[in-house]
């Protein structure tokens, strides 16, 4: 008898270049795979005939997926994905199909970034510049094209009990980068040598700027 045993799971993968994308399958003895192909909306892999079928693979995938091929009679399916990138997060879909069978099994991949001890990693896209205007009575901070998701504080310096309303925003663009602007109401009660401070920050770095209102108002960068 033949038992097939799947573990589905979702993992993040940490600044990796090398990452196993879909579940082990564990058997008590040999059989043969007559079928395998791991998608999203786009074929990332398919193997059956004792062969990969990649006439139909993604373009996005060419290159970077391969399987154990010496390990698949003894149950193991799994893929490995290399280059692993921020656009690789996504929910896979992976189809096996044996002599006993058919089964339908799904992963969800996320991506995120750290900092290496030598290195950022490709997968993080560091704040690197923060930006800072006056538009009327409000001052507004922005950056761009940062990964993961970025976090943005306003503070003053000295510290102060004023109530610092502000409306922050974030959108996501097709490479999966963030931009992040934030419009701050200046009091017209505030103290003219009152500093405000800008911070956007992300779990690898953070930058902030800085604004003074005194008889000339200006911007001050803080690096």
């Amino acid at each position: 008898m033949i038992l097939l045993l799947f573990n589905t799971f979702g993992f993040s993968v940490f600044g990796s270049d090398v990452v196993s994308l879909v579940e082990y399958l564990f058997i008590s003895t040999v059989f043969q795979m007559s079928e395998l192909s791991l998608l999203t909306s786009r074929l990332v892999h398919s193997y059956f005939e004792n062969q990969d079928q990649l006439e139909h693979q993604d373009q996005h995938f060419r290159g970077r997926t391969s399987l154990f091929k010496d390990q698949i009679s003894r149950g193991n399916a799994s893929l490995q994905l290399t280059g692993v990138e921020v656009q690789d997060q996504d929910r896979y879909r992976c189809y096996t199909s044996t002599m006993r069978g058919n089964k339908d099994s799904f992963v969800n991949l996320q991506v995120d970034g750290m900092r290496d001890t030598q290195e950022i990693h490709k997968t993080t896209s560091p704040v690197s510049k923060v930006n800072m205007e006056q538009v009327g009575n409000r001052i507004i901070c922005s950056s761009e094209g940062i990964y993961p998701e970025p976090d943005l504080t306003w503070s003053t310096s000295p510290p102060s009990n004023l109530n610092l309303q502000n409306q922050t925003s974030i959108q996501q663009t097709e490479q999966q980068l963030y931009n992040i602007s934030s419009s701050l109401i200046l009091s017209d009660n505030s103290e003219t040598d009152l500093i405000y401070i800008c911070t956007i920050s992300t779990r690898s770095n953070s930058r902030n700027t800085t604004w003074r209102k005194l008889r000339e108002d200006y911007i001050s960068p803080v690096t």
